[in-house]
């Protein structure tokens, strides 16, 4: 879990001593290390201290890790805080799954996810409201240039991910039940295969940190499509598929059932599914690679 809000001239963060405050790191962004503090006691104390001195409400906001790593999120970030100055808005990471954990515990105001079936069932359950679609990217299968396991060839997703398995190759998974980690697990699960060999290892972090390490060991990988263009120059590796349906993943924005701050989540929700949002959206990528990498749904 990492978060940052850029509108503070102090932090607070949580690591294996416990609870830190002091002046913002460059780019205002802060790590917390949700293994080492139990639940959700970390955002507690994490909101709790950035807010000793605010008397607005909160405004929080869980988001992916992919959408952090993508840098499409300060992009978005830093447009609704200069369109909206009176809402202080504060940005908590995770992968998708522990997001929705958050949302459950009460600890942010508004989720910006891409675990379709873990959204529906969030909403049905009556822990979050007001769920848009907001956009949709691809992941891509990644693996060293000369493709020893010859995944390239195989066609499919599928195809690709049986060959891997079939030559024992070294394989990064997220391993943090993130969207990410979703994916490939539902990808494993429709070949009836139980990824256990040797050479696959579960990560346990995030986009860039897993990458980088699938990098260090010559493995392949599943990522967003954007997160590997944002990073691409430093890993090393390839794509070794892409385009299959399977890959699309989609982006949601929902508020919980209580914000702390209905009119700052509800303006937000508001301001990320409209034209000017959708426009940042897409151009993003056009931008920053020279192709887009997401794609907006959202109609307000």
């Amino acid at each position: 879990m990492k978060t940052h809000s850029a509108n503070r001239a102090a932090r607070c963060a949580i690591g294996p001593g416990g609870i830190w405050a002091g002046p913002a790191p460059s780019g205002g962004r802060l790590r917390a290390f949700p293994r080492v503090v139990a639940g959700g006691v970390g955002v507690l104390l994490l909101a709790g201290c950035a807010g000793r001195d605010r008397p607005q409400p909160r405004l929080v906001l869980g988001a992916t890790y992919t959408l952090d790593d993508s840098g499409l999120l300060d992009t978005l970030t830093a447009a609704f805080r200069a369109a909206y100055p009176e809402h202080d808005l504060q940005v908590v990471l995770g992968g998708s799954g522990e997001v929705l954990q958050m949302g459950r515990r009460g600890d942010v105001d508004i989720l910006l996810t891409h675990a379709p079936a873990e959204e529906a069932a969030f909403v049905r359950e009556g822990w979050g409201m007001d769920r848009h679609l907001v956009m949709h990217g691809d992941f891509v299968l990644l693996g060293p240039p000369a493709d020893p396991a010859a995944a390239g060839s195989a066609g499919t997703a599928g195809a690709a991910f049986r060959r891997l398995r079939d030559a024992r190759a070294p394989f990064v998974s997220r391993g943090d039940d993130s969207g990410t980690h979703r994916k490939e697990l539902q990808v494993w699960a429709a070949l009836g295969i139980s990824p256990d060999w040797p050479g696959y290892v579960e990560a346990g972090v995030g986009m860039a940190d897993a990458l980088r390490l699938a990098a260090q060991r010559g493995a392949y990988i599943l990522s967003d499509r954007a997160t590997f263009m944002n990073l691409r120059h430093e890993l090393g590796i390839d794509i070794v598929v892409e385009g299959d349906s399977v890959l699309r993943t989609e982006y949601s924005v929902m508020l919980v059932k209580s914000p702390q701050d209905t009119a700052g989540a509800t303006a937000f929700v508001e301001w990320l599914t409209s034209p000017a949002a959708r426009a940042l959206i897409a151009g993003y990528g056009r931008e920053r690679f020279g192709l887009q990498v997401f794609f907006p749904d959202s109609a307000n």
